[in-house]
């Protein structure tokens, strides 16, 4: 068997260019001299991802890092806030990075979004930009303007948490970029949509979540969009607006990707057909998936029949139906079929809300969301059927936002879907069952006592962060509780968040974080109304 001492250096390179450059040192540094000279004179490009939230990991992390390596880094990517402020801690993110060509800015905080964008136009090869923010998002305007003013960027994916009225065009002073490919998950107003596009003529691939509040479909500004062959709508407007939207800007649309989640008449067939024909001659992929509370099955069985005639069956598009009955309401979903699937193999789908009559279905995504609007016990045991013909292995998030529940359904479904690394529950209830599931993040929007932290730990033994409310008079015996169960356990916690925070908490914390001293090496960060204690 050959050593890994014996490989030659071209394989050695050609793994090394294969990992993240922090994880090859921590594999290779400490074997020999030979590995060390290697590393000490690496030529090859280096991705460098972050993605640690421990100071100790963290600086053990950007130690590895030489700033003579910086013109060889090509791919760059933060998890969190916490890696970013700590990188630029003892870097700086400018044209020293010659060869950057794609950046991942994950859950920054919002405030120092608009300072690194600045600094961003100075990197030459900047093909690729992802970003996220926590908190809500001002100067939206800005921040766009700098994101276009990047001279070479070509594709573009962000995540803000903006107010949609906010955001106006009439203070918007930018050029037209050079981005084909823009991907955003925030919500942009339908009617505002025609202006952004102005600035983005050589756009290829559009995919974008859309609302309006407004009914009418007047004061629309048309913008052909020439470029444009692949749109994606993740929608809450009417199909009168949507209509208008894709008339009036998209002609040269090749692949057509629609997820509805509101009671708009996705459902009709016909009407779908009159926009395609008149508008869209170049169509050759439609996907859409809409879920809607029926009356009858009646009604299910027209749907069903209208959108199986013959204009879908000769483009080969087909579609996979199912209802159910929910709280004595009968809903129907469908979505697309690929050509592989038929209706006893459904793809993985991978993102579904459950909302009543408000409900989102999303094949592309990873995300499974329980709500009850109207009733707040979440009956999970009862969606089964819903669940017999869908897979959800793919599943990595799961949200309960009921404040009633099965704790234990919760965690069978856990136990069964093994990729899900973020928990979000409206409430915390006690389980009888242990969580096998390495669950990451998890995530308690209503307040906890002490006594609900202590049985969080025997549930979820494995998780890394932790965001909540707290009880107030319960601060401290939380905290105390949690940095000595980490320190005694070797537990995996290095992040606490505590939402609706305030000074007089802040300033509480500080004070038994001095007087206790629970541990050495500790930051606490106080923005907007939430507060981070890391270690």
């Amino acid at each position: 068997m050959t050593c890994l001492e014996d490989l030659s250096n071209e394989i050695l390179y050609e793994t090394i260019e294969y990992l993240d450059i922090c994880d090859a040192y921590e594999a290779f540094w400490k074997l020999n001299y030979r590995f060390q000279h290697l590393f000490n004179y690496l030529s090859l490009p280096l991705k460098l991802n972050i993605n640690v939230i421990n100071r100790n990991s963290l600086q053990e992390c950007c130690q590895n890092i030489k700033t003579n390596y910086f013109d060889r880094i090509v791919s760059l990517r933060f998890s969190n806030w916490i890696a970013v402020d700590y990188f630029l801690s003892k870097y700086l993110l400018n044209s020293s990075l010659n060869r950057l060509e794609s950046l991942v800015l994950h859950e920054m905080k919002s405030q120092t979004l608009i300072p690194i964008l600045a600094e961003l136009s100075s990197i030459p090869q900047l093909y690729s930009l992802t970003a996220t923010t926590i908190g809500t998002v001002r100067k939206l305007y800005k921040i766009h303007e700098l994101i276009f003013a990047l001279p070479v960027l070509k594709y573009c994916n962000t995540t803000f948490q903006w107010h949609m009225e906010s955001f106006s065009f009439s203070d918007f002073r930018s050029k037209t970029s050079s981005i084909s490919y823009f991907v955003s998950k925030s919500t942009y107003n339908i009617k505002s949509l025609p202006y952004l596009l102005q600035y983005l003529p050589k756009l290829v691939h559009l995919s974008i979540n859309t609302s309006s509040n407004e009914q009418n479909t007047l004061g629309w500004s048309p913008t052909i969009v020439n470029e444009l062959t692949y749109l994606r709508l993740q929608h809450s407007v009417g199909f009168d607006h949507l209509e208008m939207f894709i008339s009036n800007l998209f002609h040269r649309i090749q692949i057509l990707r629609v997820s509805s989640n509101t009671n708009m008449n996705a459902s009709d067939a016909k009407r779908w057909q009159r926009l395609i024909s008149s508008h869209l001659p170049h169509l050759h992929t439609f996907d859409l998936q809409h879920f809607g509370q029926i009356i009858d099955l009646a009604e299910y069985d027209r749907i069903h029949n209208e959108f199986n005639s013959s204009f879908y069956w000769k483009r080969k598009w087909f579609f996979i139906f199912q209802y159910y009955t929910f709280r004595n309401n009968l809903f129907m979903f469908f979505y697309s079929q690929t050509q592989s699937s038929n209706i006893h193999d459904a793809r993985s789908v991978r993102d579904i809300i459950i909302a009543d009559s408000l409900t989102t279905i999303d094949l592309q995504s990873s995300r499974l969301t329980f709500f009850a609007l109207y009733n707040p016990m979440v009956e999970i045991s009862s969606l089964n059927q819903f669940f017999r013909t869908i897979s959800c292995s793919q599943l990595e998030k799961l949200t309960v936002t009921g404040k009633l529940f099965n704790m234990d359904h919760v965690i069978q479904l856990l136990n069964l879907s093994l990729r899900i690394k973020i928990l979000t529950l409206r409430t915390y209830i006690f389980s009888r069952i242990q969580c096998n599931n390495e669950i990451q993040r998890i995530i308690i929007q209503d307040s906890l006592t002490y006594e609900d932290v202590q049985d969080l730990i025997i549930t979820f033994p494995q998780f890394e962060t932790l965001e909540m409310k707290v009880k107030e008079n319960n601060l401290e015996a939380i905290v105390r509780f949690l940095l000595k169960y980490s320190y005694c356990q070797k537990f995996r916690l290095y992040l606490i968040v505590i939402h609706d925070a305030h000074f007089i908490l802040v300033n509480r914390l500080y004070k038994l974080m001095e007087r206790e001293e629970l541990v050495q090496r500790y930051s606490i960060e106080f923005l907007s109304d939430t507060l981070y204690l890391r270690w």
